[in-house]
């Protein structure tokens, strides 16, 4: 081993010379084999000795030496000295008015050296709880001086690191969506708000959330405008709620939502822009219909709600034409009487606003009609058992002139809809009809 030529004398063979694999060249009073036996002796001792010696050199990594805890604690108070050195010239750096990029990037560097200090340790043994919070502070501030001096690549690859120590970290998202709002980029600005305000009300951090309300928060003089990223996402939600894409839909739609309720601390129903209180109805219309589309009923009753509330009062409902809002406001109810029937509770009152809010529309006979025949037929499989008692056939009274109604609304909805469509018209024109025909025969048969 190391030699530079084979049969060279060896101190361990006592003066002996000895060759390879059975060479001429051996010891006098020795066989070839005797020789190749030593040899490989002499290489198993070589080895171990070689191995004893790394062992040794790393004794004070892995625990079986009495100056392991002195070896440990002393690459952490290097670690924490570095890092408290960084803090120091960050803090000089910002009280000063200009010239502090320097000053930046030399903070940036001690905390990388702690950072690598720590890391090392943690190659060849497990991090303590407080190893990682050093390693967690110092990478969190090198995001920080990052975003501040520009250096987008060494923001994303410290929040990357921070997310591996903790997965959910909110500072990490936070700065992640600060790096994408100095991008403009608005949806990747809108996921990370989501994830640093779900992380941060998880535990309980007051101060992150007011972070990402007032970084969000659009002051008096933005716009909606601003925003519109919003309404091309909740297009693409809707487009995907009519392919089928279900799942991808519920996850635009959480974003939109997450965002909106980031404002003015949330949730959504609080925004004053008549724009964004707009597309918050929209989405939370949209997400209640998905959650319908899922069976998830009480999620779907709860978005619901929400986005009726919408519709009492809001700066988007003052906004709207009587008869817009009138319209939305009953297919709302209409759909919140469906879910609250499938979550086994009682839809007669959502139904019955569905019904009042298109009578009162009178533009609509079609969907009034339809309403009243869903409060209708529901009424009737309530109120008809095999034998009726007097209370009972005063409902059933009721319930013929809600059928009556009804048949009147769905009959002049039927003429509208013929005076408008010409022989040989669309499609959906002639699908309507279908459907209209329907409801009358179903009018008629419940009479």
């Amino acid at each position: 081993f190391g030699s530079s030529h084979v049969g060279s004398t060896s101190p361990q063979l006592s003066g002996r010379r000895f060759c390879v694999f059975g060479t001429r060249s051996c010891a006098a009073d020795r066989s070839p084999a005797d020789g190749l036996r030593a040899l490989i002796s002499l290489a198993r001792r070589t080895c171990s000795h070689i191995m004893q010696s790394y062992a040794d050199k790393w004794a004070h990594l892995d625990g079986d030496s009495e100056s392991d805890d002195e070896e440990l604690q002393s690459v952490r108070r290097t670690a924490a000295e570095l890092r408290d050195r960084a803090n120091a010239v960050s803090h000089s750096a910002n009280d000063r008015q200009g010239g502090a990029e320097a000053d930046h990037a030399k903070a940036i560097s001690l905390y990388e050296q702690a950072d690598r200090l720590l890391s090392a340790l943690g190659r060849h043994k497990s991090l303590s709880d407080p190893d990682k919070q050093i390693l967690i502070q110092c990478r969190l501030n090198v995001a920080t001086l990052a975003l501040h001096i520009g250096d987008d690549r060494r923001v994303l690859q410290s929040c990357s690191d921070v997310l591996k120590l903790d997965a959910k970290h909110p500072h990490a998202a936070l700065l992640r969506s600060q790096l994408a709002i100095a991008r403009r980029d608005q949806k990747e600005a809108a996921t990370w708000s989501c994830r640093a305000q779900s992380w941060a009300r998880a535990r309980g951090e007051s101060q992150v959330l007011q972070r990402v309300a007032d970084m969000v928060l659009p002051s008096a003089v933005r716009t909606a405008k601003e925003y519109s990223w919003l309404q091309e996402l909740l297009q693409e939600s809707v487009s995907n709620i009519k392919q089928r894409q279900i799942e991808a839909a519920r996850v635009s739609l959480e974003q939109i939502i997450g965002f909106l309720d980031g404002m003015h601390g949330g949730p959504a129903e609080n925004i004053i822009d008549a724009r964004l209180s707009t597309w918050a109805f929209d989405a939370l219309e949209a997400s209640a219909e998905v959650a319908g589309l899922q069976g998830r009923w009480r999620d779907a009753l709860s978005l619901g709600r929400r986005a009726a509330s919408l519709l009492e009062g809001s700066s988007m409902a003052k906004s709207m034409l009587v008869p817009d809002l009138l319209k939305r406001r009953g297919l709302l109810h209409l759909s919140l009487g469906h879910s609250t029937a499938a979550s086994g509770g009682d839809p007669m009152p959502a139904l019955r606003r569905a019904a009042k809010a298109f009578r009162e529309h009178t533009g609509d006979p079609a969907n009034e009609g339809r309403a009243l025949l869903e409060v209708g037929q529901l009424g009737a499989r309530c109120a008809m058992p095999e034998s009726a008692s007097e209370g009972d056939l005063d409902i059933i009274g009721e319930l013929v002139a809600v059928f009556a109604t009804a048949q009147e609304r769905i009959i002049r909805a039927r003429e509208i809809m013929a005076s408008s469509v010409q022989p040989g018209g669309s499609t959906p024109g002639m699908r309507m009809q279908s459907r209209l025909s329907l409801s009358e025969l179903t009018i008629q048969a419940m009479l």
